[in-house]
């Protein structure tokens, strides 16, 4: 009776342990990258149907064979070592290589060495999780050309507004220095106040012209405003005294 319940046991735990591995194989397999599991000597214990499908690995997995079996010498010798490094240093690391080393050269991956420790202390081996980050580095990529482009096409409408505005600002210089001298003139009082209005006109467009100059110094963050006293009656009248003819050809007073 003794040795039915054992056997009861023993058959109970069995299932048990082969119910997990099922769920943790079916876990690993399911999973959209490579994931591995390596003993000391650099042999396989564990790796996922992802994996064989990249480097052609057996796909029955009783193979314990190593890296350099299947994949180019260089690589794996190169892998082993950083394999090495984390079980001697016990952390882990990350690695980026081009996929011409697997023969897959227009791919880029990203694989994570991390280091199997025991309850007890013990580095048991090395685990693996290789990505494929060719999806990535292109959105990377796109995203820097984007960014780059932006800035050329801030750049050019800066220059834009700073060539136009220089451009604009020398004929209008003119037209304000003529007015201040005709103000000096001889000129009957309907004439000064014309005149004046042009001068005023002048110089809004010109304060105008100088906000646009501003615009890049706003862009970069080096806009500073400052505060000075005004007379809010001239300052509408400037405003309002621009329109004056407009006014008049409507008859408003």
């Amino acid at each position: 009776v003794l040795s039915e319940e054992l056997e009861e046991r023993v058959s109970g735990r069995t299932a048990e342990v082969l119910r997990r591995q099922r769920e943790l194989r079916a876990f690993v397999d399911n999973t959209d990258a490579g994931v591995f599991l390596k003993n000391t000597n650099h042999r396989f214990v564990l790796y996922n149907r992802y994996l064989a499908d990249l480097l052609h690995l057996p796909k029955d997995r009783g193979d314990d064979g190593t890296l350099g079996d299947y994949v180019p010498a260089k690589f794996a010798g190169y892998l082993e070592e950083q394999e090495s490094e984390v079980v001697e240093s016990r952390q882990s690391r990350e690695i980026d290589f081009s996929g011409s080393l697997l023969g897959a050269p227009d791919r880029l991956f990203s694989l994570l060495l991390f280091p199997v420790i025991a309850q007890l202390g013990e580095v048991q081996g090395v685990g693996g999780i290789l990505v494929d980050v060719s999806h990535h580095k292109e959105l990377e990529r796109e995203l820097l050309a984007a960014k780059e482009s932006a800035e050329a096409a801030s750049r050019i409408k800066s220059d834009f507004l700073a060539n136009i505005s220089h451009e604009i600002r020398t004929p209008l210089n003119g037209v304000i220095g003529m007015a201040d001298l005709l103000l000096r003139s001889n000129l009957t009082p309907d004439q000064a106040s014309m005149a004046a209005t042009i001068k005023t006109g002048g110089d809004g467009l010109l304060t105008v012209l100088n906000d646009v100059l501003d615009f890049s110094k706003i862009e970069a963050g080096k806009i500073v405003l400052g505060e000075r006293p005004f007379s809010l009656r001239d300052a509408f009248f400037d405003a309002v005294k621009g329109l004056a003819p407009i006014a008049y050809k409507k008859g408003i007073e």
